[in-house]
């Protein structure tokens, strides 16, 4: 029960069985109950599919820097033009305060959406990168369906067409010219 946070885990009826099979002297079962299955991969598939999802991650952490760059150069300008206003000497506090506000205000907002511009692209790029993995995942795959599909069929019929032509070349050795066809 996962949404109660009870989590059953049955290794312990091994452990169980293996603690009774030793109390009792059977020595049998012990070393089988050990082994777990071991699920094989297809490793061809995961070799050629290994580069894609190398590439996939390479260009989605591009992707990530090139944001944190951009979202540190809005964040530097505004600090540079709340700096370039404050050194202004002409005007009285008061109303550069308010100019530094209202200015502020305006870059935060500038800064907000050009951000949220960058993530949209940063989420379309991301998006179109696992697609294409996926893509490519699914081209390997359906490769080797597909080599898995043809391959088999052949040896058994090689060993047919041999077998009728040898039954063919044996069926005519003893029969006259004469009424071959």
């Amino acid at each position: 029960m996962p949404e109660v946070g009870i989590n059953f885990d049955f290794d312990n009826v091994t452990f169980v069985l293996n603690v009774l099979d030793s109390v009792a002297g059977d020595q049998r079962f012990i070393e089988i109950r050990k082994r777990r299955p071991v699920h094989c991969t297809l490793a061809r598939i995961e070799e050629r599919t290994k580069e894609a999802k190398q590439e996939a991650t390479y260009a989605r952490e591009q992707f990530t820097k090139d944001f944190d760059a951009e979202e540190q150069k809005q964040q530097q300008a505004i600090m540079d033009k709340i700096a370039e206003l404050k050194k202004r000497k002409s005007v009285d506090p008061q109303q550069m305060l308010i100019e530094v506000a209202m200015m502020q205000q305006d870059l935060e907002r500038q800064k907000e959406i050009k951000i949220k511009q960058l993530n949209d692209e940063k989420a379309r790029k991301i998006n179109t990168i696992e697609t294409d993995l996926s893509r490519k995942v699914r081209a390997v795959q359906d490769q080797y369906k597909m080599w898995a599909v043809l391959l088999p069929p052949i040896p058994p019929l090689l060993v047919a067409v041999i077998v009728f032509f040898t039954r063919r070349r044996r069926e005519r050795e003893g029969v006259a010219r004469s009424r071959l066809r």
